[in-house]
Formats: C-alpha cells, structure tokens, sequence
C-alpha cells in the first residue's frame, strides 16, 4: 500500500523546483529572441521608410528639373539654397509652372514651392519660408556647404538624410534638356 501511496502523491519539491527552473530558461531565451526580432522589425522598418522618403523627395526634385526649361540657383542667406525652375507639365498640352526648394542649411530641411506661370519665386524671409511644404528634414549635405550644385545642363544633389537611427546617403545627378523652345523673355518668368 505504501508503494502506491508513493505513486499518486505528485512530484517532490527538490522535482519542482528543478522543472521551474528549466521552464524559466527556456522562456527567457524565447522572451529574448522575440524581443531581439521586434528591435530588429523595427530597425529595418526605420531604415525603409527612411530611404522610400529621401527617394520620393529626390524624385520630385529629379521630375522638375528634368522638365524645367530655365533654372536658377541661388544662395539667399549663409548656406541657403533657393533652387527655382520654370518646368513643364505632364499634361496633354505644354503647362508651364513654377518650381522651387529651399535648403535651409542650419535646420537641416527641404522645402518646396510652386507658383502658377509668370509669377516669380523669389527668395523667402522666415515668415512666407514656414508656409512652404516640408520636404525632407534632417539633410546634411555630403560635401560642401550646400545640396544642389548647378553645372550647364545639371544639377547635382548631394546629402545625408538622418531619421532616429537610420542615415541614407544621396548623390545624384539631373540634366535637364538642352532645348526647350519658349517665347522670348517666358524663360525669367520664374525668377
């Protein structure tokens, strides 16, 4: 009777506290390795979202100088930049419009104008800048003082963009058309 008293009893303390035990590692390396994939989900969401921003801002940048017909750069203040271009539409028939961003250099951000046709872009003070659009925000250029450098036909885009943890690094170049047939004196209209 003893014996099978000693069967229905259960587990001593010594077992449990050994099962315990074995249960709490192995949960700790399962608890470790999901929150090391959660940090890791987060990590490449970040860097993703950082690169599909700089992308559709530079792709903004690249479609209005690649269908600009003049374009001006200029340095309104310190290491500002004040790109404006007289670019076409991607309508049916010629629209002409204009196109500006602005890089504020000591903030580190893009910002972007547009004006109906014939009404100039000129450079901002602080009270009309804060009404543009931001475009990108934490820019550092990658050489120099600026982002955009104006050579004939091109303009080169160069900078660091850096959200949280995440930098993307941008160098690129645009030309624009050699020849687009405007009226004369339509192509300062913009600036």
């Amino acid at each position: 009777m003893t014996a099978a008293r000693r069967r229905d009893d259960g587990l001593t303390l010594v077992e449990l506290i050994i099962t315990m035990a074995i249960s709490s590692v192995v949960l700790l390396i399962i608890g470790g390795l999901f929150v090391s994939t959660v940090l890791a989900e987060r990590t490449v969401r970040d860097a993703s979202l950082t690169a599909t921003q700089v992308q559709s801002a530079v792709r903004g940048i690249s479609d209005g100088v690649g269908n600009a017909s003049h374009l001006q750069l200029t340095n309104p203040t310190g290491s500002d930049q004040l790109l404006v271009v007289r670019s076409a539409g991607n309508g049916a028939t010629a629209s002409w419009g204009c196109e500006a961003w602005y890089f504020d250099a000591a903030k580190g951000i893009v910002r972007r104008s547009t004006s109906a046709p014939g009404a100039p872009i000129v450079a901002p003070d602080s009270t009309q800048l804060a009404t543009w659009p931001v475009v990108m925000t934490g820019i550092a250029p990658t050489s120099g003082s600026g982002i955009f450098v104006l050579t004939g036909n091109e303009v080169d885009i160069g900078f660091t963009a850096r959200t949280q943890d995440q930098v993307v690094r941008i160098v690129t170049t645009v030309a624009r058309p050699g020849y687009i047939p405007v009226a004369p004196g339509e192509g300062d209209r913009c600036f």
